[in-house]
């Protein structure tokens, strides 16, 4: 990781170390506002002083001082507002989305969630280079993104002079000027012929606008380079604009400053996210034009926004035995992301895992991920999603393609389809007794943690309205194990009797756990090529 002088890399703090925090949103943003103090309050009950400011402005960065945490929530105009925002504070950042990409609001209600409850390893800090900007002798202004020296609507041939380091570089007759942070590499930059930069490179990128040359090309400088400014001819409504939000006039040879600010922004990345994934989930980095190749097998070509509106993506739902750091959702989302599929590894469970879970709040919770997943695909509302499911999982993967009419196929890892029923069956007497007291009941099977199995009275109660063996219209694969105790292979069977959309595979030696995975994630490789192809529905 990149450091500036005199900052060390640090780490997203644990609730546990965060005394206060500071919950901002943006004007711009209304429908963000109710979030935002959804999540303040969430805080507060764990006890953490936050102070909430729904639209930004002065007090929040007041607050932010002191504070040991910032959650933005919007999308990435907010969070570049709150860059400036915090503009020489070290304060640790998240970006909660509720926009259209999400590049740099990465996260969501459930992250925060997961936060909370002291799951950091989805969390990384990344110092993210912010530009400092002056307008003559005005005061400084900031920009994570970019800063653009620009003009009106009736556009002229701008001729600037830029030096570098008090030298002089060149001049650009064009009709404005970019300066790019890596961050803005993806953003203005970029639509101009601008490199692409990992976050945290100590670099800036110098684009000009509509050059008149062929040779003017993008310029990548070290971060540590003093940059000046000079317009050298006359036009209307002459400008520097900040992050596309905030501008500032310029007259005819006003010097305009451009330097790496003194202290970075220190916004927090997902960590099972790469920058790579990002480009080619969100801005579909490297996608051949005409047709696209998720999985490494040749398609037929065809529109690409029609084919991509058939081509699913995946959302993983843990099982009874499994939980975020389950390595089953590991294995199957890293080697599909890998091959351009985007995934999601839901969590269905509360605050206190399954002692506080209801079947409908995990369903619910289930639902939310596929939406989450269908926005980051760029899938529509009912845009294809492939379900994986384990254990209990697999019985609410089931349960929410009876439902969703565009769940396209679900592959199942031993469905818990009469759990309750199990469950009910490893009960005695005085478990019972308890249970009546307490709220869960504790199993010796072993958790995701190791320890105890605990599942909420409710989650019981409630699954006992549901059926047992649902219905589904969608192709499913059924893959099961001999030796599984938790689940009966009776229960698969009976459950994919009579259905001819459900093929069910049983593994002999299901301890063989990596061969059970490698299989599950060729039946994905065969579920997604069919569905992707123009015109064609899968078949089991």
């Amino acid at each position: 990781m990149d450091t500036w002088p005199g900052e060390q890399p640090r780490e997203l703090p644990a609730p546990a170390a965060v005394r206060r925090a500071v919950v901002v949103s943006s004007r711009f943003k209304p429908e963000a506002h109710p979030l935002a103090a959804d999540i303040a309050a969430r805080l507060q009950a764990r006890g953490i002083a936050t102070s909430l400011h729904p639209e930004g402005g002065p007090a929040a960065r007041e607050a932010a001082a002191a504070a040991d945490l910032v959650i933005a929530v919007g999308g990435d105009g907010t969070i570049l507002g709150t860059a400036r925002l915090l503009a020489g504070l070290l304060v640790p950042t998240i970006g909660v989305n509720l926009g259209k990409l999400g590049f740099l609001a990465e996260f969501d209600l459930d992250d925060i969630r997961a936060w909370l409850e002291g799951e950091l390893a989805r969390f990384r800090l990344v110092p993210r280079l912010m530009l400092e900007c002056r307008c003559g002798q005005g005061p400084p202004t900031y920009a994570l993104n970019d800063a653009v020296i620009t003009q009106g609507p009736m556009a002229r041939l701008l001729s600037i002079e830029m030096d570098v380091g008090g030298e002089r570089a060149t001049r650009y007759n064009a009709d404005g000027v970019v300066v790019s942070t890596p961050v803005g590499s993806t953003a203005y930059s970029l639509s101009l012929g601008g490199p692409l930069l990992v976050p945290g490179a100590n670099a800036l990128i110098v684009t000009p606008i509509a050059p008149h040359s062929l040779t003017n090309r993008p310029l990548v400088l070290e971060g540590s380079s003093e940059l000046t400014f000079r317009v050298r001819r006359a036009a209307p409504a002459l400008s520097l604009v900040v992050d596309g939000q905030e501008s500032c006039a310029l007259d005819v040879a006003t010097p305009v400053g451009v330097r790496r600010a003194p202290r970075p922004f220190l916004l927090a990345a997902h960590s099972q996210r790469s920058f790579f994934e990002v480009l080619r989930c969100k801005l579909h980095w490297t996608r051949a034009p005409g047709y696209h190749v998720p999985l490494g097998l040749g398609l037929p070509p065809a529109d690409e926004e029609e084919l991509r509106a058939r081509l699913p993506a995946v959302v993983y739902l843990h099982g009874l035995l499994s939980g975020p750091r389950s390595h089953k959702g590991r294995y199957l989302a890293e080697r599909l992301r890998a091959r351009g599929v985007v995934v999601e590894l839901a969590e269905l469970y509360g605050e206190q895992g399954l002692a506080g879970a209801t079947v409908g709040e995990a369903l619910a919770r289930a639902a939310a991920a596929v939406e989450r997943v269908r926005r980051l695909a760029g899938l529509g509302a009912q845009g294809p999603v492939v379900l994986v499911g384990s254990s209990f999982g697999g019985w609410l993967a089931a349960l929410l393609a009876a439902r969703d009419p565009g769940i396209a196929a679900l592959v199942l890892l031993a469905p818990a389809f009469d759990f309750v029923r199990r469950l009910e069956q490893w009960l005695p007497a005085a478990e019972r007794a308890r249970a009546a007291q307490t709220g869960w009941i504790e199993l010796p099977h072993p958790g995701p943690e190791g320890g105890p199995l605990r599942i909420g009275v409710r989650l019981l109660e409630e699954g006992g309205a549901y059926p047992g063996y649902p219905e589904v219209h969608c192709p499913a694969v059924v893959i099961h194990g001999r030796h599984d105790d938790l689940v009966p292979l009776a229960t698969v069977e009976r459950f994919a009797a009579g259905r001819r959309h459900v093929r069910l595979v049983v593994v002999e030696d299901d301890h063989r756990l990596g061969g059970v995975l490698d299989l599950v994630a060729a039946e994905l490789d065969v579920l997604l090529a069919r569905l992707a192809e123009p015109g064609c529905a899968p078949t089991c």
